[in-house]
């Protein structure tokens, strides 16, 4: 069964249950495969795009849950925080940090990276190989590990 279609059921699950969070969430996340699907004529949208798509809607969660906290919001924050742990009952399991600073290291090596004018060219490799893994990854933290795996060591 495609990613797709496990939305599709959970979220009928979740309308016949009458969890309204979850059909709510799930509803919202149907509704961005739907609008990917409609932008091309005959787009299939495959389990890579939806495992996007979760992503960053739990990034706009989390982003919203932010900015209702800072506006002394603290319900709607929780709603939002709420929704994106349902979306992330869909993702694979987050890469370790020693996965991913293997992958910067091997990187590293073979695009002979030295310093920090370097992270740009670094990024989308190292991304690229974290998701081939078939793990996710949040770009945020690969950036502070790459930019640290290229920072000149202290010298004191």
């Amino acid at each position: 069964m495609e990613l797709k279609d496990k939305i599709l059921s959970d979220m009928r699950d979740a309308m016949r249950a009458r969890d309204a969070l979850r059909t709510s969430a799930l509803r919202m996340l149907r509704a961005e495969i739907l609008k990917k699907e409609n932008e091309k004529p005959d787009a299939r949208v495959d389990d890579a795009t939806v495992l996007w798509l979760v992503q960053k809607l739990i990034k706009q969660r989390k982003e919203a849950a932010e900015l209702y906290q800072k506006g002394a919001r603290p319900e709607l924050a929780q709603k939002e925080l709420e929704e994106a742990k349902i979306l992330e009952s869909y993702l694979p399991p987050e890469a370790s940090e020693e996965e991913i600073l293997q992958v910067i290291k091997g990187v590293i090596a073979e695009t002979g990276a030295s310093g920090m004018q370097d992270v740009g060219k670094l990024m989308a490799p190292v991304m690229g190989r974290l998701r081939e893994t078939g793990k996710t990854v949040e770009g945020k933290r690969v950036n502070q590990l790459v930019r640290s795996a290229l920072a000149p060591p202290d010298q004191g």
